[in-house]
């Protein structure tokens, strides 16, 4: 290998090394814009939702609601935020 074939391998390395790391930092923002407008539907769904509960047919399933799909802790929690926030 000659001394400028080594330098140009490791060029392209780093280069690939910086758009690997800009493309993670976007989907880092995309994730918690998804997850920011996710809980606010959830925290809706919560409040106006006349839930249902139910569960499934195994052991220790949790207790959901069969119209919002939200299960029940999830609900007391994001009314509980909400009220501490408000």
């Amino acid at each position: 290998m000659s001394n400028q074939e080594v330098t140009e391998l490791v060029a392209a390395r780093k280069e690939l090394d910086k758009r690997f790391k800009e493309k993670e930092r976007e989907l880092n923002e995309f994730r918690r814009h998804i997850n920011t407008k996710a809980l606010e539907i959830e925290s809706r769904l919560a409040e106006i939702c006349e839930h249902s509960y139910t569960r499934d047919s195994y052991a220790y399933a949790p207790l959901y609601c069969s119209h919002c799909l939200l299960e029940k802790e999830q609900v007391l929690r994001l009314l509980r935020s909400r009220q501490i926030n408000s």
